[in-house]
């Protein structure tokens, strides 16, 4: 199943009034058409005097209803970005659920997708003995592409045959020319992602003795082990993985908040609170950014200036411009995908972020 979302193309795709919509259903019971008639008719209700975007919208609404009575939805959730005036109807098929959301703005709600995949961006697994090994590259919680591989080891020879030392020399000869095989196929694997994680399974020996046959920037990513018997199924191995996966996510985080903090203090190459990281991802000088995973202050833009600022508005306070409610965070993720910024949620929340207001950013200038 394909699960690449193209969002700086999302990111660019706008329009000068909300006519957008955007749809996120959990899916694997069934889609909760009794949510998205609420929602449909609380939205409804905030246009009830601008005729052409609550007909808009309305048109949308009936086109994910009907999407979702005629198709058979057996995935995580599904989100949808529809918006009938300009001939948009795409839908996203999700290998988790994002929770139930609907969304009518300017542009494409991306906010979901982009945490979806960082929260579960790729990394390398290895199943392995002496023997056998199978690699996986897994993105987004499932096997985006996998390599079995198997060596015949010698048997040795009671009667006769090779002497001790011979046998013990050739066989550790073999077991060497597969390491340096499954190395190599395994970085051949993972070249097809950036992958930051490596986590070995396996017998406890082979799986250790792997690590010095990889080369050194595969060496650096690998970021913890796994006893386990080459039967394993592959649901109990991926079980046992995520939450080493997880753990040293949560290192590298909190240093990258550490290192944000002596940025601001050191060099300047920093800035926190919304308004500020925002000015930046609008300039194109913001590297990272480092986002509380809840974060959701509110505020509004002026589509025709690129003006955001928190707090209400009805008009831009440059051109006069009637502007609309946003959620500050998905206006930064946007301009983060046209920018080749990196956005980074962070699930739990870290004192120091915390008083940053729970966004910060390294600056590239």
């Amino acid at each position: 199943m394909d699960f690449s979302f193209d969002l700086r193309k999302w990111a660019e795709f706008n329009s000068t009034s909300p006519t957008v919509l955007t749809v996120f259903l959990e899916t694997h019971h069934g889609a909760d058409l009794k949510f998205l008639h609420r929602k449909g008719k609380e939205i409804e209700s905030l246009y009830h005097e601008d005729r052409t975007i609550r007909e808009n919208f309305l048109k949308a609404l009936r086109q994910v209803r009907k999407f979702c009575k005629e198709e058979e939805l057996n995935n995580q959730g599904m989100c949808f970005f529809v918006d009938p005036s300009q001939d948009l109807f795409h839908t996203y098929e999700l290998p988790r659920d994002v929770g139930n959301l609907v969304v009518l703005d300017t542009s494409p709600y991306i906010r979901p997708l982009a945490q979806l995949k960082e929260d579960w961006e790729p990394f390398g697994l290895v199943m392995m003995d002496h023997g056998q090994a199978h690699l996986y590259l897994v993105y987004l919680s499932h096997v985006q592409d996998e390599k079995e591989l198997k060596t015949q080891l010698l048997a040795h020879q009671k009667n006769g045959g090779w002497s001790q030392g011979r046998y013990s020399r050739r066989r550790k000869n073999r077991i060497a020319d597969f390491l340096r095989e499954v190395s190599r196929d395994l970085a051949g694997l993972l070249r097809k992602e950036r992958v930051n994680r490596i986590i070995l399974a396996g017998s406890a020996e082979a799986k250790k003795q792997l690590v010095e046959y990889l080369p050194q920037d595969l060496q650096r990513k690998v970021v913890g082990f796994l006893d386990l018997t080459m039967d394993t199924d592959e649901k109990t191995l991926f079980e046992k993985s995520f939450p080493i996966f997880f753990a040293a996510e949560k290192v590298e985080e909190n240093k990258m908040v550490l290192d944000l903090r002596d940025m601001i203090a050191s060099r300047g190459l920093g800035v926190s609170g919304v308004e500020k990281v925002a000015q930046a991802v609008v300039a194109g000088r913001a590297e990272k950014i480092l986002v509380r995973a809840d974060l959701k202050p509110k505020g509004w833009k002026c589509e025709r200036c690129d003006v955001m600022e928190e707090g209400e508005a009805d008009v831009c306070l440059l051109c006069e411009e009637k502007v609309y409610p946003v959620d500050l965070v998905e206006e930064i993720v946007e301009y983060a995908q046209k920018t080749d910024a990196e956005v980074i949620f962070l699930r739990e929340g870290h004192p120091i972020l915390d008083g940053m207001g729970g966004i910060g950013a390294f600056l590239r200038f």
